[in-house]
């Protein structure tokens, strides 16, 4: 029967969630640029109009989502190949293929082995799915909430004050919902930057590593939960599991349980998406590693 090489395979997985993390400040500082611009101009938009109704995701979410993936696409491949070279340390050194060494300044080599490998059977096709579809999604979600941001802000009333000194309360004008959508907007963009650039490179990297796992001829991979993701419920579910590399750890709708630390009760997670490896929610760092045969 096989068996995990576990104090191997799970410090050298560990250390690659680590290297993901390299490639993260520069991966934010990207997409924060974008949702910051993306924000500046929905007010411009609004401003514009003149203070009339828009439909921010009908004006902007097809152009905002080739934006992202022209961000997502810059930053993908390349994390995806150095999750590739860094899985290469999970097995013993006879038998890696790794050449030189991986990481954002040399994220692949362009000499015969590892470079052309990748680039032969890496399957392009899965990533460019992962970039386009989550890139539509947050170009949407970006969209939904600035439309929420302008509807709660135009229903707001101000306290106001005539002439004789009487105060009266009157609603927003278009500059005072301007500043309100440009402010919550902005503020939002931070956050949203930084959970987007950590997911995304937990999923690249370990995208690349099941790459790695499939040119190797591993049969079977496990979840492995890291210690930033070891309270959380619906990682511990996953701890442990091992599944066929081409196999899902879950599949779309499927229920993942639970149970809450705090509270110690059961609570659940419908899955939107089939899972073929980490990341599980947005910020997981959770990762793979192969289950070697003994010997």
């Amino acid at each position: 029967m096989p068996t995990t090489v576990k104090a191997r395979g799970s410090a050298a997985a560990r250390a690659r969630a680590r290297a993901a993390d390299r490639w993260r400040p520069g991966y934010r500082r990207a997409v924060r640029a974008l949702l910051r611009k993306q924000t500046g101009e929905a007010v411009s938009a609004y401003v514009k109009a003149g203070g009339g109704q828009i439909d921010f995701t009908r004006t902007f979410a097809i152009r905002w989502t080739r934006e992202m993936e022209e961000v997502k696409r810059r930053f993908t491949y390349e994390m995806v190949r150095g999750g590739y070279e860094w899985a290469g340390r999970e097995f013993p050194p006879k038998t890696s293929k790794v050449i030189g060494s991986p990481g954002p300044t040399n994220p692949m080599s362009a000499r015969i082995g590892d470079g052309d490998e990748f680039l032969i059977r890496g399957r392009f096709r899965d990533v460019d799915k992962w970039v386009a579809t989550t890139a539509e999604a947050e170009s949407k979600t970006k969209a939904r909430k600035l439309q929420g941001i302008f509807e709660r802000a135009a229903r707001k009333t101000v306290k106001a004050m005539t002439a004789d000194g009487e105060t009266y309360m009157r609603g927003v004008t278009v500059p005072e919902i301007a500043r309100a959508i440009r402010a919550a907007g902005l503020g939002a963009d931070d956050a949203r930057a930084s959970m987007l650039a950590r997911t995304g490179t937990i999923w690249a990297f370990n995208e690349g590593a099941q790459q790695r796992y499939r040119s190797e001829g591993v049969t079977v991979e496990e979840w492995v939960v890291t210690s930033d993701d070891a309270l959380c419920p619906f990682c511990q579910a996953f701890d442990g599991q091992k599944v066929r590399l081409d196999d899902a750890f879950a599949g779309e709708g499927d229920e993942v349980s639970g149970t809450d630390d705090e509270t110690g009760k059961k609570i659940s997670l419908s899955l939107p998406f089939e899972v073929q490896h980490p990341p599980l929610h947005p910020n997981c760092r959770c990762t793979l590693v192969p289950v070697l045969p003994r010997g």
